[in-house]
């Protein structure tokens, strides 16, 4: 007399098993996406402000190496920023003074989605007419943020009108700036850098 096997599974149990491990699947799979998620934003949030800290110390120190005698502000279209007027050094004879007209200009401003630093020596400036930004020493785009043109500037807080320039004062400087990854970028706000610093 044979006897069957009736030791396997029916198929309410592997059913079971089968929605059992689509469950945990799931799960695992949410908790590894949003874990990724999370990785590529704090990431890309990290190199952002890193590259926005590096840009505001590029603009501090040219201000420091630069030490200006005047700051005027600079506007010229869409370019927008600060004029920094440091002037020719004194030449002393016989007791004199002389102090040729002469000056150094640096420009630093915002155009578009970059930063420039263009100086205009005084050498150029008697051989011609040069125009700030035709031939800049620096210029600076971010290659993991996306800077805000609207809402980043570089300017001179004054109590009255400043407009000819003053030799000792303060500049605001606002960097608004978005990580470069799109994905992030386009879930949050961006992020703004202000720094208020003397000359």
């Amino acid at each position: 007399m044979n006897r069957l096997n009736e030791s396997g599974m029916t198929l309410i149990e592997v059913l079971a098993g089968v929605t059992v491990a689509a469950i945990f699947s799931a799960s695992i799979y949410g908790v590894f996406v949003s874990g990724l998620s999370l990785y590529e934003k704090t990431s890309s949030l990290g190199q952002a402000r890193d590259e926005t800290d590096y840009l505001a110390t590029m603009i501090m120190n040219e201000m420091y190496i630069q030490k200006p005698d005047f700051v005027i502000p600079y506007e010229d279209g869409e370019k927008s920023g600060v004029m920094l007027r440091r002037f020719s050094e004194k030449e002393v004879e016989n007791y004199l003074i002389e102090q040729p007209d002469t000056s150094d200009d640096t420009y630093i401003y915002f155009e578009q989605n970059r930063i420039v630093f263009d100086t205009i020596t005084a050498d150029e400036k008697t051989s011609g007419s040069p125009e700030a930004g035709t031939s800049p020493e620096l210029v600076l785009t971010g290659e993991t943020i996306v800077l805000q043109p609207a809402d980043s500037y570089i300017r001179m807080r004054c109590q009255a009108d400043c407009s000819e320039g003053l030799p000792s004062g303060i500049i605001e400087l606002n960097l608004s700036i978005l990580p470069g990854n799109s994905r992030v970028a386009e879930t949050m706000d961006p992020i703004q850098l202000r720094s208020d610093f003397g000359y």
